[in-house]
């Protein structure tokens, strides 16, 4: 005998939903590029897990089967190529209206703990990186000409390795054509993804606003803001 009521392993789960139907799923922080990747991916619905809760979901372009609890999905959108060809599909207002990143409980953000290792592939140098936050199996090897502020942590590991690096044809300056994300609020205005970057700024305050985390208040006199 046991305290708690039978359960399936499926409990939290609504199988209700038209199978084949288009859906929404979560992107774990850990599976996105960098931070300005899309918190969500557009995948097909075919029912619940097998080995979780949730709902076991097809990418028919990467040909990839996920299983995902977090996933909204559109009923009236049903299976079809073009809904991920070069046609674009029409989307139900209310997924654009969805806060993603309010399923995140870690703060949205990816940092460069330290430089692994380095190679040269088609004409690009790699490095291999470990994220702050992240265990060696999450380790990515990442181009130079992907990062801006890549410097300190390559001048680290040369130092470190005792070994040496030769910017390669392709890369004729570290760099300038280095483009890491930005560590401060100005590095982001003065960086060519600016346009993105306020985007992503306004998102992420009115999304604070919107959830009552802090509000605007006006300064108090002789009153000092600390920053």
């Amino acid at each position: 005998m046991t305290r708690c009521a039978a359960r399936t392993p499926q409990k939290t789960v609504h199988c209700d939903c038209v199978i084949g139907c288009i859906a929404y799923a979560h992107v774990p922080k850990s599976e996105r590029e960098h931070k300005l990747s899309s918190t969500y991916a557009k995948y097909f619905h075919l029912g619940p897990a097998i080995s979780s809760k949730g709902y076991r979901l097809w990418h028919p372009i990467n040909n990839k089967i996920v299983e995902r609890r977090d996933v909204i999905f559109d009923e009236q959108l049903t299976y079809g190529p073009e809904l991920f060809g070069l046609q674009s599909s029409p989307r139900n207002p209310h997924h654009e209206a969805f806060d993603f990143d309010s399923l995140d409980d870690e703060a949205n953000s990816f940092e460069i703990l330290k430089i692994i290792d380095m190679h040269e592939a088609y004409s690009e140098v790699e490095f291999l990186v470990r994220w702050k936050g992240f265990d060696s199996s999450h380790d990515t090897w990442e181009l130079c000409s992907g990062f801006h502020a890549f410097d300190n942590a390559i001048a680290q590991f040369l130092h470190r390795s005792g070994r040496s690096f030769t910017a390669p044809a392709a890369v004729a300056d570290l760099t300038p054509q280095c483009d890491l994300e930005p560590h401060t609020y100005h590095e982001a205005l003065s960086s060519s993804k600016r346009t993105q970057w306020e985007a992503a700024v306004q998102k992420e305050l009115d999304s604070l606003k919107e959830y009552g985390i802090f509000e605007s208040v006006s300064v108090l006199e002789n009153h000092n803001i600390h920053t």
